[in-house]
């Protein structure tokens, strides 16, 4: 389906509907578009051409759209504002110009946050978390010390190892049930940005916290992504892939 002739009039679509799948379908495309440029060969050379028309409606239509976000969307479905920026960063396709806009947007939403209503997560339809998600997304635009600072204004107590629901694994009581199974995919993705945190903090108790509760994130979630039930297995892998590679690097600017 990666024919330049396809990806074409999926440019055209993105470009003529500018809302369309913002910014989680935009975050997506460009993921597929580095895994296709890190596939490297003949297939991925092709590929990543095909794909070049998309990247760019998407990279212009995410520099024209940040300007009017005055606001975050900070829920833990698709619309999640830090977890799409978080993806478009990480893949490295977008210019220069635009990584800068989305690193400084990401600052002015996010960086004088603090008290994070964490006990009030799980919401019953997440696959990301409001909190983890953020606090990943900060991560990318500061400098480990730094982070370490806005972490604990923003989680307060967690070095002090109060307790954190962010770290206890979600109950799913229902595997099949299209919504109640989005916690399937929560406990996936904040196995990734917990694991993603951990790396990218000083040594100290909160940084073996978080990778403590990566792992068993990580243990509980990925039975789920074999289940053979379409409910799952359409969209898990994506999420099982983020939470087994390794973080991209981050690049802070503060």
């Amino acid at each position: 389906h990666l024919t330049p002739a396809n990806l074409a009039a999926e440019a055209a679509y993105l470009r003529d509907r500018p809302s369309f799948e913002r910014p989680y379908g935009w975050a997506w495309l460009l993921a597929l578009a580095a895994e296709c440029r890190a596939h490297g060969g003949a297939e991925g050379e092709r590929w990543t051409t095909a794909l070049r028309p998309a990247v760019d409606a998407v990279d212009d239509l995410l520099a024209g759209w940040l300007p009017r976000a005055t606001y975050p969307v900070r829920h833990g479905n698709h619309p999640n504002s830090a977890f799409a920026l978080s993806l478009a960063l990480d893949s490295g396709e977008l210019s220069d110009g635009t990584g800068r806009a989305v690193r400084e947007r990401l600052l002015s939403w996010f960086a004088d946050d603090h008290d994070a209503p964490a006990h009030w997560e799980p919401s019953g339809q997440d696959f990301l978390s409001p909190a983890l998600t953020e606090a990943d997304a900060m991560r990318r635009v500061l400098a480990p010390e730094r982070l370490a600072a806005w972490l604990d204004r923003f989680l307060p107590g967690l070095g002090a190892g109060a307790p954190c629901a962010l770290l206890e694994v979600p109950v799913v009581s229902d595997h099949a049930d299209p919504q109640i199974g989005h916690l399937l995919g929560l406990t996936l993705s904040r196995a990734a940005a917990l694991r993603s945190l951990a790396e990218a903090l000083p040594d100290g108790a909160v940084r073996t916290r978080l990778a403590e509760a990566a792992a068993a994130h990580l243990t509980a979630g990925m039975p789920a992504v074999e289940r053979g039930d379409f409910t799952t297995d359409h969209w898990l892998a994506t999420f099982a892939a983020l939470a087994l590679d390794p973080p991209a690097p981050a690049q802070p600017r503060h």
